[in-house]
């Protein structure tokens, strides 16, 4: 008797969260677009402001948040295709917003300018150093070190989740810092006005590099991946990408002059925005120009974190039993829609009649919503006293548009039984 058992993924839901992870730009007089193909093609979206927006981040659950003008934050529960106004803290403008993996926001801006919120942006209290700097960027991936940088080479650190703030007692020149990152190695990376750029391991003590001999222009924005890689941008088209921590770089050749503004990073892919709605994708060697959507100027763009739910099957018991792994890799994390949707789960099949046999729903697979979090493994075995050739389907037929299925086939081969 043989016994072919094959394990397909299946994401039945819009056309519009077709799958892989969302991006979202963002900027001046209230512009929006997003792409729901890692940059590859883009919309034009719907921000429901006119003001200015500079910043954009993505929390745990994929959801994009901005911040811009007139103290207003933002949010986007529909990947970047629509925003709401959710708060007006403040009649100061806001340059950027990061977010963390435990919900808890941090907003920057004029004149020393600091929110913060620990419930996911239910509510801000406004904290901060007694300072009228402009702070451009803020960074809190190190839980023990946040580090927000501003004008005039003024660099604030908080050891108590932003509480207090402490500028840094070190002279960094009169360069305006604009932008900070955190990399998977542990490394703090600055960079801003006259080529200055500056690293640290303890985010105290700094150590000051350059991107090329000569370079003196101006850098924008950051981004590191979890591949160890930092991406840098800045005016004429400048870009560069450092795999050593930030301490030597290779100039990119983009094709572009315009004045880059903002990079993210979606899995393989590079998106890098600018003015004149400069859109620029690319895997670091080749670019696409997206260069139809007028002349609006980009400010700010990010990539929402997606789970990333893979699954394996092997036989076990000879060939009587095969057992499931599902496993969500991160980065982001499962919302509550899947577990009170009935038709999200694993069914079992016949190859011959397409007869269901076996069906269990991701509520009943993962009853302690473990997959919720990021790095999760669970395993589930099921009894297959069945002659007949099978097939397994992990089927979504909601519309779960907060999962990123990159696994999706995998097979465990034929089953030769005696």
């Amino acid at each position: 008797m043989r016994i072919h058992l094959t394990l397909v993924l299946t994401l039945l839901t819009s056309a519009l969260f077709a799958g892989g992870s969302n991006v979202s730009a963002v900027g001046r007089n209230g512009v929006s677009y997003f792409s729901i193909d890692r940059g590859m093609t883009w919309q034009v979206g719907n921000s429901n402001t006119q003001e200015y927006i500079n910043g954009v981040a993505t929390d745990h659950y994929g959801n994009f948040w901005a911040v811009g003008a007139s103290g207003q934050v933002l949010k986007s529960e529909d990947y970047g295709a629509g925003y709401s106004i959710l708060h007006e803290l403040t009649d100061e403008i806001f340059n950027a917003i990061d977010i963390d993996q435990q919900g808890r926001i941090v907003i920057v801006g004029a004149n020393g300018s600091i929110y913060v919120s620990d419930n996911l942006g239910s509510t801000f209290d406004k904290v901060g150093p007694d300072t009228d700097v402009n702070l451009l960027d803020v960074n809190i991936d190190n839980p023990d070190l946040w580090v927000a940088v501003g004008v005039r080479g003024m660099v604030f650190t908080s050891e108590d989740s932003g509480k207090t703030w402490v500028a840094i007692e070190e002279v960094f020149g009169s360069s305006n810092f604009n932008t900070i990152t955190y990399t998977t190695e542990g490394t703090f990376i600055i960079a801003g006005t006259l080529g200055a750029l500056f690293t640290s391991k303890d985010g105290h003590a700094w150590n000051p590099g350059m991107f090329e001999e000569g370079f003196k222009s101006v850098i924008e924005d950051l981004a590191s991946d979890s591949n160890g890689d930092t991406y840098a941008v800045g005016w004429n088209g400048a870009a560069f990408h450092s795999s050593d921590q930030g301490e030597s770089w290779t100039r990119l050749v983009t094709g572009d002059t315009q004045r880059l503004t903002a990079i993210t990073l979606s899995g393989s892919r590079v998106v890098m925005v600018g003015f004149r709605s400069t859109i620029l994708s690319g895997n670091g060697n080749e670019w696409i120009l997206h260069d139809d959507f007028g002349r609006d100027h980009l400010m700010e763009v990010a990539t929402n974190d997606l789970p990333d739910l893979t699954v394996d099957m092997r036989r076990v018991e000879g060939c009587s039993q095969i057992e499931i792994t599902v496993s969500n890799r991160g980065p982001g994390r499962l919302t509550e829609k899947p577990y009170t949707d009935s038709n999200v789960g694993v069914l079992i099949s016949s190859e011959n009649n397409n007869k269901h046999v076996y069906y269990i729903s991701l509520s009943d697979l993962d009853p302690g919503e473990k997959l919720k979090n990021k790095g999760t493994v669970l395993k589930h075995t099921i009894d297959l006293n069945i002659s007949s050739p099978l097939n397994v389907r992990w089927g979504l037929n909601g519309i779960v548009k907060d999962l990123d299925l990159t696994n999706n086939s995998a097979s465990i081969g034929e089953c030769i039984s005696k």
